[in-house]
């Protein structure tokens, strides 16, 4: 096996191995599209005998934590062909492209999963949970817009890619620095919807992106949608219940600066009557995003709390990552595994080693993870994981300070 970057000769291999696992279809669209997504020396492949078989591809990004802005490596594609499945390649592939960005500074990295378990051992742990909502916009109790909207389709994707950019974060909430994924989306989405409000210098300042399977019968799924302002939303759903007369059923993921079911009439009702059928209405969690701390450092910094004292105690932390990378990687950045001193407070720290008089606790980095963002309380993951061991007394104590809201995305990745 050899792991390099990313060449453009390496395209057709990597759509063959699109269409292995059904991403996307033999097409000058695809092609495009798919090179716009890796090009640049976020992609690295995986070879077989010469020949690419596996591919993981990273983009930069932000996400917010509290009132911080930390760097963030995005895993946006990770795929294997069918020659060299269970071979091990995307395990190593994504070791080895998380571990090349956090050399370069990112502090978390996230990644969308197919299933949870594949990417615990590279020390990613679960998100929390979104919503997807199914609604008929008929039901929606906002106005329509009176001014007219305007159309967006592909030469609209830079401005609409910075539109969704330019949204107010919320803690755990992401968005991605460059353009590529918003442009190759719009490549290869063939029956779409884009609608928007721009202001008086012609720049946009909301939109909503649609997508279906079926023009005619729908559902209809909201890709993404972009604003500036919380209450441009209501906007952005006005629109939706101005297409109700065409359009019967809506599904997106909730944004997390509203609840929806506070927008629609007799939401309860409504599924009731649907149940069972094409147009369901219905509201449904999930999660299907996992993240990882690559720097421990930059990640406490950003815990900042409205406490007096810190909380101090000692962390026992194991990173399994670095059993997939290569030695000359390993070198550079091994993972955050170690033996450290987590001070949790309104200036928060960590320091390497260990303080006999504090209580410790004991964790994988995919289960701190999701202590530190918020995906779940203290006591609650030390009930339902195994590796995460503390005193009672120290889980109860981190649980009244450490008082996060659940992070959400906000960008499908």
């Amino acid at each position: 096996m050899e792991i390099r970057p990313y060449e453009p000769r390496d395209l057709e291999a990597m759509m063959q191995i699109h269409r292995d696992v059904g991403w996307s279809g033999d097409t000058d669209q695809h092609r495009d599209a798919g090179r716009l997504f890796y090009e640049g020396d976020t992609t690295l492949v995986g070879l077989v005998g010469g020949r690419v078989e596996s591919f993981a591809s990273n983009h930069d990004g932000v996400m917010r934590y509290l009132d911080d802005d930390l760097r963030l490596c995005v895993v946006g594609g990770v795929a294997t062909s069918h020659t060299a499945r269970r071979s091990g390649l995307a395990s190593r592939l994504t070791a080895e492209a998380v571990a090349r960005d956090a050399q370069r500074g990112a502090a978390v990295a996230v990644l969308g999963v197919f299933d949870h378990g594949f990417y615990d051992r590279l020390g990613f742990g679960p998100g929390a949970y979104d919503h997807l909502v199914s609604f008929d916009p008929a039901a929606l109790r906002v106005p329509v817009p009176e001014r007219p909207p305007v159309r967006l389709g592909i030469d609209d994707a830079k401005r609409m890619h910075d539109n969704r950019a330019a949204r107010p974060l919320r803690h755990g909430g992401i968005r991605l620095s460059d353009a590529a994924q918003t442009n190759a989306d719009m490549l290869i989405i063939k029956e779409t919807i884009g609608l928007g409000f721009e202001d008086e210098n012609g720049d946009l300042t909301h939109h909503v992106f649609l997508y279906t399977a079926d023009r005619g019968g729908g559902p209809w799924i909201v890709k993404w949608m972009g604003w500036r302002e919380p209450a441009q939303l209501l906007d952005l759903f006005g629109l939706l219940r101005g297409a109700s007369d065409q359009i019967r059923n809506v599904k997106l993921i909730e944004p997390a600066d509203i609840r929806v079911w506070d927008l629609l009439d007799r939401p309860w009702r409504k599924q009731h009557m649907t149940r069972g059928s094409k147009d369901e209405a219905f509201i449904r969690a999930a999660s299907w995003w996992a993240a990882r701390i690559c720097d421990l450092q930059a990640c406490i910094a950003a815990v900042k709390l409205p406490t007096a004292e810190p909380l101090r105690f000692n962390l026992v932390l194991d990173d399994s990552i670095g059993q997939k990378l290569s030695d000359e990687t390993a070198t550079a950045w091994n993972g955050v595994g170690g033996d450290y001193v987590v001070a949790l407070g309104a200036s928060s720290t960590v320091e390497s080693g260990s303080d006999g008089t504090l209580p410790t606790m004991r964790a994988s980095v995919g289960t701190f993870t999701r202590l530190w963002l918020g995906v779940h309380d203290a006591r609650g993951l030390a009930l339902t994981c195994p590796d995460l061991d503390a005193p009672p007394d120290l889980l109860a104590a981190i649980d009244r300070v450490l008082r996060l809201p659940s992070p959400e995305l906000g960008w499908d990745i």
